[in-house]
């Protein structure tokens, strides 16, 4: 009788311990964050052909360009941590940007480029105009983008920090 008390308890014990899962583990439902998420948007053209934006590079740093092409004269002006970079990346998703065409341009012109999991994701459309899929428009997508990059929208946003 002993045995099969001692069988029933090892046996009840190794049941819950197999439904257990360590507290670092990633929830199935939680979109896995690339490595290689590098998100470039900005906007330009019109008379000055000049053109301004941000980048977010894979290790969270946020960049602010302008010049006569995306991403010149580049300058830190923050960082993001990997929860702000994750709640972007679930966002970018939701709004269809890796389903999204290429778009029109115009005088003036807005873009949000993206590159994850090695493939490269370009939108670009007139301001004002309507474009976009999934949750949103790609203005509203842009817009959320920006005030992430400036620190206006996330409380996860380190702005003026610059990790050295």
């Amino acid at each position: 009788m002993r045995a099969l008390t001692a069988g029933i308890l090892g046996l009840f014990c190794l049941t819950i311990l197999a439904g257990c899962t360590r507290s670092g583990d990633r929830r199935e439902n939680e979109p896995r964050l690339p490595g290689d998420l590098m998100i470039v948007f900005g906007e330009g053209g019109g008379i000055t052909g000049l053109w301004q934006g941000y980048s977010i590079q894979p290790d969270g740093a946020v960049l602010r360009w302008e010049g006569h092409a995306a991403e010149q004269d580049p300058q830190r002006v923050g960082t993001l941590d990997d929860a702000t970079r994750a709640a972007l990346w679930a966002e970018i998703q939701a709004h269809g940007l890796l389903e999204g065409q290429a778009g029109e341009q115009g005088d003036l012109t807005r873009f949000i480029r993206l590159t994850a999991e090695d493939q490269t994701h370009k939108v670009a459309w007139v301001p004002g105009r309507r474009a976009g899929g999934g949750r949103g428009s790609w203005e509203s997508l842009y817009r959320l983008l920006t005030e992430t990059a400036t620190g206006k929208s996330s409380p996860h946003a380190t702005p003026g920090e610059t990790g050295d």
